[in-house]
Order: C-alpha cells, then sequence, then structure tokens
C-alpha cells in the first residue's frame, strides 16, 4: 500500500543554547510533530529534558528516495545508537540505520494479520479484563464539558456509523435488573423535584407552560390591535416583551391558535369501584368501567379506554382493581378550557394507564383510606 501524499524527511533538535540533532526520521506529513506512546521512552525522556525542536527537510518523495535520505542523514548526523537507557551523555535515538522505515511504512496490517491481534485481546486475555477502572475527578470533569469545551462540539455522525450503530442495538431490551434500577432512579427524582407534579397534569402548552411570557387574553389583544403599517409587529413585541418572532406566529396563526388552548387534560385517581355495562349494549350483564376518586374527592365514572384484553382480564375479577392508582385523559370545555364540570367530574373521561401508587399525589390515597373507613361503618 503507498502513500498517496508521499513521504517526509525530518530531524529533531534540542532546544539548547547549541542545539544538536538527536533523531533523524521518515513518514507522512503529520509524523514529524507526533509526541505520542508512537515514539520510544528515550525519545520522550530527551524531549521532556531538553525540549523539541522539528526541521522538515524533505518531501514529499517516493518511499525510496526517502529511505535513502536517512541512511544518509543518520550517519551524517550521527544518531544511530544501541543505548536505549535515559542517559543525557548519549541522546541519539536512531536505534536503526535506518531506511526500513521500522518495517511498517507504507505498509498496512492484513485482515488475517488483524484478527490474529484481535483474538490475542479478547475476554480475559484483555490487559483490562476484570479491572475496576475508576476515572479521576479531574477526567470527569473534563468529559462532562457541555457546548464548546465538549470535544465533540460541532461534529456530527456519519449516515454509514448512524446505521452501524443502529444495526449493532436493533432487536436488544434492557434487563428485568436494568428496567428496575431505571424505575427507582426515576422514582427518586420525582420525589426530589416535587415541583414537576404541578405542571404533569396540566396541558404544557399555552399560558399553562411555566416559562410563557403571555396569557390567551394578551393575545387575543394582540391579534385586534395588529393593523399594517399603523401598528406594527415590532411595536408589539416591544410593548408585551416579546420577540418578533413569536408576533409573527400568533398573527399566522402557527402557535398560541384555539387548538393549542383546548388540548387534552391528564388526571389521577384511585378506583373505588365498578359499574356493569348498559341495557342492550354488548356489556350488558359484564363490568362496564370503574368508579375513579379524583383528589378532589368527586367520583367519576371511566369505561373507555381500555382495550378487548384488558376488558376481558378485568371481567373475570373487577374487586382485584379497587384501589389501583389510573391516568386518565379529560376533553376540555370549548368555552372555559377546563377539563372538569361543574359537578367537578372529568368531562369525557378516557382511560390512559396505571399508575404507581408511590408516585401520585398524597391526597388521593388520604381521601381513599377515609372513603374505605366511612364505608365500613
Amino acid at each position: 500500500m503507498t502513500n498517496v501524499d508521499g513521504f517526509y524527511g525530518y530531524k529533531h533538535w534540542t532546544l539548547e543554547n547549541i542545539s544538536r540533532c538527536f533523531y533523524v526520521g521518515i513518514g507522512n506529513k503529520t509524523r514529524p510533530y507526533s509526541k505520542g506512546k508512537s515514539r520510544s521512552r528515550k525519545w520522550r525522556f530527551i524531549t521532556k529534558t531538553l525540549g523539541l525542536k522539528v526541521e522538515i527537510c524533505i518531501g514529499p518523495v517516493s518511499k525510496e528516495e526517502i529511505c535513502e535520505w536517512e541512511k544518509e542523514n543518520i550517519l551524517i548526523e550521527k544518531t544511530f545508537t544501541l543505548n536505549q537507557t535515559h542517559d543525557l551523555s548519549d541522546i541519539n535515538c536512531n536505534f536503526t540505520s535506518g531506511g526500513d522505515g521500522g518495517g511498517f511504512i507504507g505498509h498496512a496490517h492484513t485482515t488475517e494479520s488483524k484478527q490474529k491481534m484481535s483474538k490475542k485481546r479478547i475476554g480475559k486475555l484483555h490487559p483490562m479484563f476484570g479491572k475496576k477502572r475508576k476515572h479521576s475527578e479531574e477526567s470527569k470533569k473534563k468529559m462532562g464539558r457541555s457546548g464548546k469545551l465538549n470535544h465533540n462540539y460541532g461534529k456530527s455522525l456519519s449516515k454509514e456509523t448512524k446505521k452501524k450503530l443502529s444495526d449493532s442495538n436493533r432487536g436488544k431490551t434492557h434487563k428485568k435488573e436494568s428496567k428496575e434500577k431505571t424505575s427507582i432512579t426515576m422514582k427518586k427524582w420525582h420525589q426530589d423535584n416535587p415541583e414537576f407534579k404541578k405542571y404533569r397534569s396540566c396541558i404544557v402548552s399555552g399560558e399553562a407552560n411555566p416559562r410563557s411570557k403571555l396569557t390567551f387574553n394578551q393575545v387575543e389583544e394582540i391579534k385586534e390591535k395588529y393593523k399594517p403599517r399603523v401598528y406594527s409587529k415590532p411595536q408589539l413585541a416591544k410593548e408585551y416583551g416579546v420577540s418578533l418572532t413569536t408576533i409573527v406566529r400568533i398573527i399566522s396563526g402557527i402557535s398560541w391558535n384555539k387548538s393549542n388552548r383546548f388540548s387534552t387534560k391528564i388526571y389521577e385517581g384511585i378506583i373505588v369501584g365498578h359499574y356493569e355495562g348498559r341495557r342492550g349494549s354488548k356489556r350488558e350483564g359484564l363490568w362496564g368501567g370503574f368508579e375513579v376518586m379524583l383528589s378532589n374527592g368527586i367520583v367519576t365514572r371511566v369505561g373507555s379506554g381500555f382495550t378487548d384484553k384488558m376488558k376481558a382480564e378485568i371481567n373475570l375479577n373487577p374487586d382485584s382493581w379497587i384501589g389501583r392508582i389510573v391516568e386518565m385523559e379529560g376533553q376540555p370545555d370549548p368555552l372555559t378550557g377546563d377539563g372538569l364540570t361543574k359537578d367537578g367530574k372529568v368531562r369525557f373521561p378516557v382511560y390512559v394507564r396505571e399508575r404507581d401508587s408511590r408516585d401520585v399525589d398524597h391526597q388521593i390515597i388520604e381521601r381513599f383510606e377515609s372513603f374505605k373507613k366511612s364505608d365500613e361503618l
């Protein structure tokens, strides 16, 4: 395999008052400046102690020419040595007479060689197998950098890499232990952030959004006030303290429209009973729905949202569901935007899912306990 860009010859000098050449090398255009573990220990010791100055002498040229140049210049500079110890009396770092490029210049490992090297480092043969490596606090801070400080800032994965990642993860599922850990972590997070519950059971768009600067009444005012060349958009933006983009989106109907205002709302409740299906319906004589108590103490009925499979299972023993916490979806009133009726019941309730009793409003649990006591009396 030939280097398309050609090969370069370079020399490394010390930064002393009388600079000395201690290494003659060849490689691609980036090789003269590399300082990592690809260099010998002695070379790293010399550069750390006496400094480093790089001199590009020749290139780009062919492999044959660069090998001849290396042999000649090692003889001229007298940098060949057999002493590999950290000895400042002998700072030379060329351990061969040159011309071979370490045996790897211009070549690449074959697929067979790569497979052999890989097998030697799999499982228990890997040097890090079984070791619990802990990152230092400094390393953690570096890895945790965000924005422009992050080493991946501005970079994006290629389509080929994304496809490889997708294919490697396809069909994989989380283990039971992993799911349990995630569940415990999320429950703890909800306990540590109780303010999140304040917004969970309401819409997040419009004036219900905690970061909103406008109300629906102000939006209506903006639409009425706007008149081209009389009351401009920039004037409205300045008056209401929002961006020009927000005003443009309001007037064009992209945002803050009525459909955003009357989105469905979510409510939590505890099942306190059940009822049979209506006469003449296919559920007649069977389980028809649940009676659910909300945090306000009002009992509302919910019978929709359940799959046929769930209905069949519930019908066998509906009493086993009493005491469970459920989440319902309510349809807000088109005039008021409220998801509850005047009586405090959910409007057109639809079952969404079952909730964990440890992650709900405590008022619901307390009301259910008092409900049970009164029922027993």
